[in-house]
């Protein structure tokens, strides 16, 4: 298939050390991202597509070396109708040493370009240029780019004085030879009536993530008309920085040759941003994540946690509370990111634990990287009513069902709205672990503790982080491990 034609497919040829076949990219917006681990083939993909018609794409190198300095010699190699091919050709590998020097050049050559035709259109030129370049400077952190120059020249944002190009930083450098060479590529193919690709292979190296994210910001202003940008990189700052923007797709490469982008939302987001840079990695062989449902559940298990005294040990995220459909969506985002980022063994790395909900069927296993949990008990509210957790009020169930009895009676809760729940709670001889009482939890936290009314959320972490600091596990009926189940406390409290 042809990359000349307006289009939102690319087909392109996969080696067979990558699994042959072709590769298929789909629903291709103006800027689009792809995320994937080491050795997955990212710079193999964008140089496949480059190959496929030189013509209409240029692709940027991840390592790329040299200063922002104008060369004469590489002017000489860019002039004429080989220019082009030369300077693709120096592009074929991960690494061009004089990548800056010829981003340099190539400016010196574009002012040459736009004065030369000012003089033949008696038209003004700084105008044209100090428009092109006035996004760019806008994020620069330190310093201003000094146009209609015949070198690149600098100056800083704070002094006015010249800085030479020897003395920016690198990330500085980076960004700055990046936005020219995209900058160029994009006035010079403005009016093209055919489909243009620019490829950056790792643009935020030696980024930090602020630049990384103004880098990205600028990328999406400049992807307009005919021109299409497809970024390989591992950068959750340039995600968060294009999240919920219009025309901006993310896709994972993977194994699969079908490479779908779609929109990027805050599920990926805020999964991706625990894995910047990929330092959990080896982390979470021996401290997994948990994805719980919402707040109630999180602060249960920050307390858990604090409370464990460095026995539990688990990274968190909350989905929300907006219940399973939000969870399934969370779990099956991070079995992708886990896959196609992470050098890690198969195997059960994060879990996502559930509210029991009423029902008792086996729960799937539809994941590869993520482990579903679930409570033995309908909610995490239930736990506040094991025998752990009244023991530290002095309490054991009985008498607890008493007091409910008794607030019952009172006139002024003859018709409060959470008679129903409490009746049904202190209905048979114990019926703790499957009452529905999550709406009814204050009035349970009043009953109970009625002069403190600490919050119910870090009585329950806090049992259950002092039962797996002192290893004390016991499964009895009531216990607040019996409310947990099994699998989960093998699992979470890791004794």
């Amino acid at each position: 298939m042809s990359l000349n034609k307006l289009q939102t497919l690319i087909d392109i040829s996969r080696p067979e050390h990558l699994g042959g076949n072709n590769w298929q990219l789909e629903n291709l917006a103006h800027l689009n991202i792809i995320f994937g681990k080491n050795g997955s083939g990212k710079s193999t993909l964008l140089r496949a597509i480059a190959d496929k018609n030189p013509s209409n794409t240029l692709y940027v190198p991840p390592e790329r070396g040299g200063l922002l300095n104008f060369r004469a010699d590489l002017f000489q190699q860019l002039k004429g109708g080989g220019g082009e091919a030369w300077d693709r050709s120096q592009r074929r590998n991960n690494q061009l040493l004089t990548f800056k020097e010829i981003i340099a050049t190539k400016w010196h050559r574009f002012l040459l370009a736009v004065l030369f035709r000012s003089v033949e259109e008696d038209t003004k030129a700084g105008p044209i240029i100090n428009q092109k370049i006035e996004e760019l400077n806008k994020i620069l952190p330190e310093l201003i780019i000094t146009t209609l120059k015949d070198d690149l020249e600098f100056k800083s944002k704070r002094t006015g004085e010249p800085v030479a190009s020897s003395l920016i930083s690198s990330g500085e450098s980076e960004a700055i030879a990046l936005g020219i060479e995209s900058l160029l590529y994009a006035f010079e193919n403005e009016k093209s009536e055919e489909i243009k690709y620019l490829l950056l292979d790792e643009p935020d190296l030696h980024l930090h993530p602020e630049l990384q994210a103004r880098l990205a910001n600028y990328f999406l202003k400049i992807s307009r008309g005919n021109l299409r940008i497809i970024i390989a990189t591992h950068s959750t700052a340039i995600l968060s920085a294009l999240s919920k923007k219009k025309n901006v797709g993310i896709a994972w490469l993977s194994n699969n040759p079908m490479i779908e982008f779609s929109p990027i939302n805050e599920v990926v987001v805020r999964l991706s941003a625990l894995f910047e840079g990929h330092p959990l990695a080896s982390i979470l062989k021996s401290n997994p994540l948990l994805l719980i449902e919402g707040s109630n559940d999180k602060r249960v298990w920050q307390q858990a946690i604090a409370s464990s005294e460095s026995k539990l040990r688990f990274y968190l995220c909350d989905c929300g509370g907006k219940g399973k459909g939000k969870m399934n969506e969370y779990e099956k985002s991070l079995d992708t990111i886990l896959s196609v980022l992470l050098d890690i063994p198969k195997g059960k790395m994060c879990f996502s634990l559930r509210d029991k909900d009423g029902s008792s069927k086996k729960i799937r296993q539809p994941f590869r990287y993520v482990r579903r949990l679930k409570l033995e008990c309908e909610e995490i509210e239930n736990c506040y009513l094991s025998n752990e957790v009244l023991a530290r009020f002095g309490k054991k169930w009985p008498e607890l069902k008493v007091k409910i009895r008794d607030w019952l009676k009172l006139k002024k809760n003859k018709n409060h709205k959470f008679n129903g729940q409490l009746k049904e709670l202190i209905k048979g001889r114990d019926n703790r672990k499957n009452a529905g009482i999550k709406e009814g939890i204050k009035v349970l936290v009043g009953i109970l503790d009625a002069r403190k009314k600490r919050p119910w959320q870090d009585m329950v972490g806090g049992t259950i982080g002092t039962i797996a600091k002192n290893k004390k596990i016991r499964f009895n009926k009531g216990n607040i491990c019996d409310f947990l189940g099994k699998e989960v406390v093998e699992k979470l409290l890791d004794v």
